[in-house]
């Protein structure tokens, strides 16, 4: 690997790691945020939809009455219109055996309050109206307990994620120091074994051989070196065999 692109990787290997645990961390929040406008959304409009279901009942039970004192045709027609749209909305906001139980009560009300036959008794009436105000109160209610559950849950979640992001961002920025610090020390130890071996012809030890390197310019060096040190070996040996001649002519 080449000097530059070692230094280079080790500079960015930290940094990586930190850009894919920021987009990790992106990723999350956006379905988290995600998730809790889905489940705001829904669970609000049934709560808003058993408000209007509510308030339909009363619209019709005070249409009947109008038309039970007064005769009303208009009124009547009135309780009709406000008894689809209350069947509409029971449809919305309960499913099986609780939407058909609405559905019961509502028809026994309006049979009761003379919707369709003749109304029975004003007690009757007024037990079959608070009968269906009750169970639409507790139906609100129950939706209103249900959309608090579904937030905590998605909070739970949530906070289950934000951990996992956090243990993942730890992971990859760990992983990417590691191969800062692998790749740093590689260079670093393929610079004292030159500079080792530089302090050793300095210091006249023409035997001293650098073992290959990983870093290619710095191999490169090495095998340079090792010509070198090797050139100089031959050339003092033959200085020293020269000196020892001169030496033995001289006696």
């Amino acid at each position: 690997m080449k000097v530059r692109t070692q230094l280079l990787s080790a500079q960015l290997a930290p940094l990586l790691p930190l850009l894919l645990s920021g987009l990790i961390t992106l990723i999350a929040l956006f379905q988290m945020t995600r998730s809790v406008q889905e489940v705001s959304s829904v669970g609000m409009e049934r709560v808003q939809l058993s408000q209007q279901a509510l308030q339909y009942f009363r619209e019709e039970h005070a249409s009947l009455e109008t038309y039970r004192e007064e005769g009303s045709g208009e009124a009547l027609a009135e309780a009709q219109r406000r008894s689809g749209s209350l069947r509409a909305r029971l449809v919305l906001i309960a499913n099986g055996a609780e939407a058909e139980r609405l559905a019961g009560l509502l028809s026994d009300y309006e049979a009761t309050a003379g919707l369709d036959a003749e109304p029975a008794s004003e007690e009757e009436i007024a037990r079959a109206g608070r009968e269906m105000i009750s169970e639409l109160q507790q139906r609100q209610l129950r939706l209103e307990d249900q959309l608090h559950t579904d937030l905590d849950r998605v909070a739970a979640t949530g906070r289950t994620t934000a951990t996992l992001v956090v243990v993942m961002v730890g992971i990859v920025l760990a992983i990417g120091v590691g191969i800062a610090l692998v790749l740093g020390r590689d260079l670093t130890r393929a610079v004292r074994e030159l500079q080792k071996g530089t302090d050793g012809v300095a210091a006249g030890d023409f035997e001293y051989r650098i073992e290959p390197l990983e870093v290619d310019e710095l191999d490169q060096l090495g095998r340079a070196f090792n010509k070198m040190a090797k050139r100089g070996g031959a050339g003092r040996s033959e200085e020293h065999t020269s000196e020892l001649q001169s030496h033995a002519t001289s006696r």
